[in-house]
């Protein structure tokens, strides 16, 4: 179960693995997220795995044969246990559970001036996020990290973790796992392209992490100015905290 780029990812690690995929679960593609967000469900017909295409919120019927292990990844949709209960399912998150629970962890991590964040895989529950961890995988973010960069690395530990863990599975062994800590849970909501905007008022630091946060393909940080919008791109903030605009784009209004 899977969408977008690290469902893809994920998507495709299985198949180039070998593994016995019964079927797969995604969202419809979005044509606004189509230049960064390639199509699992165009991965799957490709690869002539059964397939279907939901709205997020629809929780998927299982296969008549429920399969033995389930891998969501970029899914959308919160799955009852009624759900789970017939499968033993795995979520891969995007964050080093339990902080950053929630909508956006890599978005969310930059703009807070995380120096490290990390991808978990753990258990599914009927609780978003908060399943028993099998394992995770430390990402360092520089100064200068931008989402692209950071979600590229993401993806691929999210795929060495799930290797592992399909490979202890198809060995018949004992899947490990440990609780969460729920006494460090933090939890953070959906951002919309409007939560991009900021003002020139800001401190320095905040702005730059605020663009590296949104760059491209992502929406931008922007700034409303008296003859219209400016996107800025990049940026670079020395060690006195003085900002440098790097790369911008100026929409007249």
């Amino acid at each position: 179960m899977g969408h977008g780029s690290l469902g893809h990812r994920i998507l495709r690690q299985l198949i180039h693995g070998g593994a016995d995929i019964v079927s797969v679960a995604c969202h419809p593609d979005d044509p606004n997220e189509k230049p960064f967000q390639p199509s699992v469900l165009d991965l799957a017909r490709d690869a002539r795995i059964p397939a279907v295409a939901l709205p997020p919120g629809q929780v998927p019927g299982l296969p008549e044969s429920p399969p033995a292990l389930l891998i969501s990844a970029g899914y959308r949709t919160i799955l009852p246990a009624s759900f789970l209960a017939s499968t033993r399912g795995f979520n891969v998150h995007a964050s080093l559970l339990p902080k950053y629970r929630g909508r956006c962890p890599l978005n969310w991590a930059l703009l807070n001036g995380e120096s490290t964040t990390g991808v978990t895989l753990h258990e599914m529950t009927g609780t978003v996020d908060a399943g028993r961890i099998f394992d995770y995988e430390r990402l360092h973010i520089g100064p200068d990290t931008d989402i692209l960069t950071l979600s590229l690395q993401a993806e691929d530990a999210a795929a060495h973790l799930v290797d592992n863990l399909v490979s202890i599975w198809a060995a018949g062994l004992d899947i490990p796992t440990y609780p969460q800590d729920e006494s460090q849970a933090t939890y953070f909501g959906r951002r919309r392209p409007s939560d991009g905007e900021f003002s020139w008022t800001w401190a320095g630091f905040r702005i730059h992490n605020l663009v590296r946060a949104l760059t491209r393909p992502w929406p931008g940080a922007f700034v409303r100015e008296r003859t219209g919008i400016r996107y800025v791109w990049k940026t670079r903030l020395d060690e006195c905290g003085k900002l440098t605009i790097l790369d911008d784009t100026f929409i007249p209004a």
